[in-house]
């Protein structure tokens, strides 16, 4: 009847009893609260995804690079002998007294 509706939304909402209004209130709240924690969420997500994949690049590169140096190491200084650290320190003081 020519009626907006936004006055029709205030007309209905003055003829709710106080209880019923309250429960209207709490779903919306809920509703909101709820979309905002959606969009806040998405929002760092998408903020905190190239430390990420940053985070992995390096884990990833390091790792190469300990493997180089571990293995430039083992060239150099030979196999790992076998046996205790006294083992290995006994047979460095027979050397050293001969």
């Amino acid at each position: 009847m020519g009626l907006s509706t936004l006055t029709w939304a205030r007309s209905q909402l003055n003829s709710l009893s106080s209880p019923t209004l309250s429960a209207v209130n709490r779903r919306l709240t809920k509703f909101a609260a709820k979309r905002a924690a959606t969009k806040t969420t998405s929002r760092a997500f998408g903020r905190l995804f190239p430390f990420g994949i940053g985070a992995a690049v390096g884990y990833f590169s390091g790792r190469k690079t300990a493997k180089g140096v571990v293995e430039g190491v083992r060239t150099a200084l030979g196999p790992v002998r076998k046996g205790t650290a006294a083992d290995v320190a006994a047979e460095m003081d027979e050397a050293v007294t001969a």
